[in-house]
């Protein structure tokens, strides 16, 4: 099996189908995958911490079906100019923080970028792959999947 053709293809079937989505369902999507990403550890931190706003989940999902999520856009935005990676006091990020800090970004992009949605599914297998390959505890990621 060629894994690459293979994800290849699959990246493709996403972008196919959610680029079809009108804007409401590509908001519900959006939302359904956020409950994932809710269940990971310190997601609520690494938000505050790293792009500096407090955003709670009702908050987030109310903003999500309202459009209201340009101020976060804002946020990251000016988060991210402020990285420095060469200061002597940089901080490289663990992984998962990574990946929520890109599910959020994707989760508050304008419902007419579908590649946000398809993002935010790609971004769910990258974390349980980490989980599964990389974790101390490769179980783990099993246990957010299931987790209701």
């Amino acid at each position: 099996m060629d894994i690459v053709k293979h994800i290849k293809q699959h990246t493709e079937n996403l972008q196919n189908v959610f680029g079809r989505l009108s804007a409401e369902q590509a908001k519900n999507v959006k939302l359904a995958v956020m409950e994932f990403y809710y269940l990971l550890p310190g997601f609520e931190e690494a938000i505050n911490r790293y792009i500096g706003i407090n955003v709670s989940k009702n908050q987030l999902r109310t903003d999500i079906l309202n459009q209201k999520t340009e101020s976060y856009s804002q946020a990251i935005e000016k988060s991210n100019a402020e990285v420095d990676e060469y200061a002597d006091d940089y901080e490289e990020l663990e992984q998962i923080s990574i990946f929520i800090l890109d599910a959020f970004e994707n989760a508050v992009a304008d419902t007419k970028k579908k590649a946000s949605v398809v993002a935010l599914f790609l971004g769910i297998i990258d974390t349980l792959d980490h989980y599964e390959n990389f974790s101390e505890e490769p179980n783990t990621g099993t246990i957010y999947w299931n987790r209701k």
